[in-house]
Order: structure tokens, then sequence, then C-alpha cells
């Protein structure tokens, strides 16, 4: 299925968009209504299911054993890209989707604009644990219905009624803390983020963590580090970035001897 489509089990009636209608030997009807066309069936076999070459690239499934903090931790390792679009990225976890992802680094406490490879081992097993329980409880309530989800006997999903954060901006945090839920667009998709559970210092490529500028400052040449705060935070536009404070360069004038 792509961004729309369903399957029907026992279709009281076909409709105009059931492209694909099977019939089994005890007379059960299964149909694939796709009005956009997005989906795809192909005929594979069952027992080379995990060579066919769109489930042969994806990373391990959300609900089953191989997803694990030390999985994340190796697939995450340098990635500078968010955690928010990493965790939609097929390849490092299967099946895993913008509302489920939004609503698991809610529990987890992670704010969704960190950098996948600084989100460390702890908070990686907190967000497995998280993945699961939010996962477990949308399936207990039947998905998500937004606009066309159905299930396939043709009832809706009532998870929307647990969201946390995902379409709920502008209202106070479910946890208490004072905090409103915002929203931002990452990587082209939508992000629902608690602006105190899910706290982050920004941090770019190159840019310099205030929070260890003590340790860093010896080898930073220039740096003023007789000042309380030897870093300023530079805004311009949209992107925001620590730079360390340098002293000016003192203006140097090359000479050269005049031809005689």
């Amino acid at each position: 299925l792509g961004m729309s489509g369903k399957w029907r089990v026992d279709p009281a009636a076909l409709e105009t968009h059931d492209h694909l209608v099977l019939e089994t030997e005890e007379g059960r009807v299964v149909a694939l209504n796709d009005a956009r066309r997005f989906g795809q069936v192909d005929l594979w076999r069952t027992a080379e299911i995990g060579s066919y070459p769109a489930f042969a690239v994806m990373g391990p499934e959300p609900l089953g054993p191989e997803l694990t903090a030390a999985h994340l931790d190796n697939a995450l390792a340098g990635r500078v890209a968010s955690i928010k679009a990493m965790l939609l990225d097929q390849r490092i976890v299967a099946g895993l989707g913008n509302i489920y992802v939004c609503e698991a680094l809610f529990l987890a406490g992670i704010s969704p604009k960190r950098a996948a490879g600084q989100v460390s081992r702890a908070r990686l097993a907190r967000l497995v644990d998280a993945i699961s329980a939010v996962l477990t409880d949308a399936i207990a309530a039947g998905g998500s219905s937004l606009r066309d989800y159905r299930q396939p006997d043709g009832d809706l999903g009532y998870f929307s009624k647990q969201f946390h954060v995902y379409g709920r901006a502008g209202l106070p945090c479910d946890n208490g803390c004072g905090g409103v839920v915002k929203r931002y667009a990452d990587s082209g998709r939508s992000t629902w983020w608690c602006n105190r559970c899910q706290r982050c210092a920004p941090k770019w490529p190159g840019a310099v963590d205030p929070n260890r500028l003590s340790r860093y400052a010896p080898h930073l040449p220039g740096l003023r580090t007789g000042f309380r705060r030897p870093f300023s935070l530079i805004s311009t536009g949209r992107t925001r970035q620590w730079r360390t404070r340098r002293k000016p360069r003192s203006a140097s004038v090359a000479t050269t001897a005049a031809p005689k």
C-alpha cells in the first residue's frame, strides 16, 4: 500500500476502486481498494520472502527481538540527521510511520531535533521500549483513522484518541510539565513535540557544544576563556548554531622591498 489504499475482507459489495479481488475455496473474499493506485501486489514464494527486494534492505521489525538499543546505536553511529528523520528511514527500522515516531519520541523523552548519532545508548533503550508500547497500544485500538484509514472489516481505528503530541500543536503537554506542544517540518514531514519534556540543545555539524567548551578550550586558538560564557548563540533566519567567541585578528601589513 502507498499513501492510500486498503484491504477489505468479505465486503458486502464490490466498489469502484476494488482493483484486485481474491476469493478462497471457502468462499471468503479479499478486495484491494486503492483509488490513487499507489500500491502494488507481487506474487512471491513464502520460503523466499526474505530475499524479496523490498524486504531485503529493510531494518528489523519494530516489535521483533532484533530491534534493540545496540542495533540502533550501530545503525545511527555518526549520523548527523535528526533522530526523527532516521526513524522514518525503513532501512533503520521497518514499518514506523510519522504518527508513531512522534509519539514514541515523546514517551522516551527524546527531542526529534537531536542528531541521531548523539543519542546515548540509555536513551535508545528507552526509545525501543517506547516504540513497543506505542505500537502495542495502537494495534489494540485498531490503528489511527485520520482520513481514509479503515481496518479490514471496515471499522475505524481509535488510537488517535490517545495521541500525546501528534496533531496537538498549541495544546498543553499531557505530562503536566507546563510545556506546550509545538509543530515544525522535518524532511518534508510535520513533527509534533513538547518543548519542555523533549528539550534539546541545537547540534549541527561543526558546531561547538557549550557543555563541552571547558574540555576543548585549550585546543581552540583564540578562545576567550576568561569569560563565564565563552560562546554565543547565533541566529540567522532558521539556522541556529553555537559558535565560539574569538578574539579579532590583528591587522597585518605585508611589506616587500621596492626594486632598486
